[in-house]
């Protein structure tokens, strides 16, 4: 009964104090394979955390093959987001940094596909990083569509992934300082908290539409 009370009170707003216990308790070295696991035996029930536990499954194998996209990379396209980047850049204004956020959650929710760049290691797939000159901090790089992906290493590989699944990876690292989007061209970067919060948001959406509170379509009409 205790352990079960334990389930039903963890929410996905716990899940940072959560995260900083489970730190203290096993180090570094160990905390990521543990949290992974985690998350997978807690969370595989909710469906508003599908997709987090896809993401954790396959950090916990070290192998991100399985969140790749069945989709051509010339067909990644992203309006909605791209459109809100174009104008964030244009005005530098806080309400149309809040634009992308919002389109940032949109494109998650319908689990639109961005671009990654990740490498082979051993038969699998890892993510990779980049680090802007003259920093050191590590950034997952998401690309809205094909036009900002510059040349990449020889090694590396550009494959599809639901936005969701980047922003979890990201989200998993400790070592990663957030996400940015389009690097070598618009170099839109959003740190750690900020990914939380999106996916957390995203989360609290689609808890609401699997218990039956929330119609999407009701409210886009």
């Amino acid at each position: 009964m205790e352990n079960e009370m334990k389930q039903v009170e963890l929410t996905a707003e716990e899940l940072d104090a959560q995260l900083e216990r489970m730190r203290e308790e096993l180090g570094d070295e160990e905390f990521n394979k543990e949290f992974y696991n985690y998350v997978i035996t807690h969370m595989q029930d909710k469906p508003e955390m599908e997709e987090l536990v896809k993401v954790a499954k396959c950090m916990y194998a070290d192998d991100l093959t399985d969140l790749c996209a069945d989709v051509a990379l010339e067909e990644v396209t992203n309006p909605e987001l791209s459109e809100a980047i174009d104008y964030c850049i244009e005005t530098e204004s806080e309400e149309a940094l809040n634009e992308v956020l919002n389109a940032l959650a949109f494109t998650m929710l319908i689990e639109s596909p961005v671009l990654v760049v990740l490498y082979p290691s051993e038969g699998k797939l890892i993510p990779s990083y980049v680090t802007a000159d003259g920093e050191d901090e590590n950034w997952m790089p998401i690309f809205t569509d094909n036009s900002h992906v510059a040349s990449v290493a020889d090694d590396a590989l550009v494959r599809s992934m639901p936005l969701g699944c980047a922003m979890y990876i990201a989200q998993f690292d400790e070592t990663v300082s957030g996400v940015v989007i389009n690097p070598w061209t618009q170099n839109i970067r959003l740190q750690d908290y900020g990914v939380s919060s999106i996916t957390k948001s995203v989360e609290e959406i689609r808890r609401k539409v699997a218990n039956g509170e929330l119609d999407l379509m009701a409210e886009n009409e």
